[in-house]
Parts: structure tokens; C-alpha cells; sequence
């Protein structure tokens, strides 16, 4: 199977982002990596995801202040390390077999 980014980008999602990094750390394959570039919220979404960070090594947290939705998922593009990527946004919740299904036309054949 190939490597796997999953990208997003977040901004003051407080009270969703709990439900959404559940969805992601659930899945019936983890992506390898997850990065999120957060735009400057000014709640406590950056608490959130630096706790989920210290136990899920492989979620990533860029900050960068005033990144609009595009720029951030640029930032998080250039910074994948992945052959595959996906994109997604916070406030989705994904299906346990999200990640599965959406990258299964790039498995090695």
C-alpha cells in the first residue's frame, strides 16, 4: 500500500475538532501522517491537537496566522511526505473506511 498524507486546515474549530481527529485516529487505516495547518484560532483548537500530538506521533501542527483555507492546504502539501495525498476538512466526521476507500484506485498493482 502507499504512504499516505491526510491534509486539513483549521481555524477556531473547537468544538469539532475532537470528533473529527477521533474519526481520523479510527480509521481502519491510519493515514501516515496528518498535518494541520491552523490559520491563528484563537480558542483552544491548538491545546486540542498538541494533546492528540503527544499521543499520535504522526499528526503534525503547523501554525501559520492569517493562512486562508488554499494557502494553508498548499503549506500542508508542500510539507507531505507521501506519494498520496488526501484532503479533507475539519468539519467532516469520516466514516471508518473512509481513508481505505478513497485511496484505493493508488494501491500498488
Amino acid at each position: 500500500m502507499n504512504k499516505v498524507s491526510l491534509i486539513t486546515t483549521v481555524l477556531d474549530e473547537e468544538s469539532s475538532i475532537v470528533e473529527f481527529l477521533n474519526s481520523v485516529v479510527n480509521q481502519s487505516i491510519k493515514p501516515h501522517e496528518l498535518i494541520i495547518v491552523d490559520g491563528g484560532s484563537q480558542d483552544k483548537t491548538i491545546t486540542i491537537i498538541k494533546e492528540y500530538m503527544k499521543k499520535y506521533k504522526w499528526i503534525k501542527l503547523v501554525i501559520e496566522k492569517m493562512a486562508s483555507i488554499g494557502k494553508g492546504r498548499n503549506m500542508a502539501i508542500e510539507r507531505s511526505k507521501n506519494n498520496v495525498i488526501a484532503c479533507t476538512d475539519v468539519g467532516c466526521i469520516l466514516d471508518k473506511n473512509w481513508l481505505n476507500e478513497i485511496t484505493k484506485p493508488f494501491e500498488d498493482k
